[in-house]
């Protein structure tokens, strides 16, 4: 089994800390990401700026994925070449996770629009769906 994350901070942040802290071969994790990591950081901080985040779960991820970055390529993907990660950025990479997943296993905090559209696109493919709502 490989689970599918979209490098969030919060669930996924968590989920990746807790299979590299279980010895879980961190291969069968593979994060979807909306941009470069570096670009990504500089999304993360700027939300945090916003208050769309918490800034110590913001660098707690920017952490986690720069340390994936250097040492295990192979777990992290793109939404292509994004000079802007805005909302598109992120349903393409949430198209992207929905596309190769089974089934989806979602968290959404209150009515996230990035979550309920995986949660629709993952309905219409006509996969298996379970939402956990917090």
């Amino acid at each position: 089994m490989v689970s599918y994350r979209g490098g969030g901070t919060g669930t996924d942040t968590y989920a990746v800390r807790m299979a590299l802290e279980a010895g879980i071969d961190i291969s069968r994790v593979k994060l979807f990401l909306p941009g470069s990591v570096e670009k990504y950081s500089d999304e993360l901080r700027r939300r945090a700026l916003e208050g769309k985040c918490k800034s110590d779960d913001a660098e707690e991820t920017i952490r986690q994925l720069h340390s994936l970055a250097s040492n295990t390529l192979d777990i992290l993907f793109y939404s292509g070449d994004i000079e802007t990660i805005d909302a598109r950025a992120f349903h393409a990479r949430n198209r992207r996770i929905v596309s190769c997943a089974d089934e989806l296993v979602a968290f959404r905090l209150g009515q996230s629009r990035g979550t309920t559209y995986s949660i629709e696109r993952a309905r219409q493919k006509g996969i298996s769906v379970r939402v956990f709502e917090y």
